[in-house]
């Protein structure tokens, strides 16, 4: 099931991406002036690379979660000795 996983992914890259996109807008100056022509590649690149951090962080709660509920069904399941 890879819901849980999606969910969380999806919220925080919502919620990221509204803080990310203020934090810019009351400081782009700072980029602009410091990168000159390259600001908006350095800002979509420092973008790019939280949202893929995130998108790994949903995946290994998936993997996580799966390997719980199979240890769980692993000990519910009877032994044939």
């Amino acid at each position: 099931m890879i819901v849980p996983g999606v969910l969380v992914t999806m919220a925080a890259w919502l919620g990221f991406g509204a803080a990310f996109g203020s934090y810019i807008a009351d400081f782009a100056q700072k980029y602009v002036s410091t990168y000159a022509g390259l600001a908006s590649i350095m800002i979509a690149v420092i973008f790019l690379n939280w949202l893929a951090a995130m998108l790994l962080f949903g995946g290994a709660l998936n993997q996580v979660i799966a390997q719980a509920q199979s240890e769980r069904e692993s000990r519910d399941l009877p032994r044939e000795d």
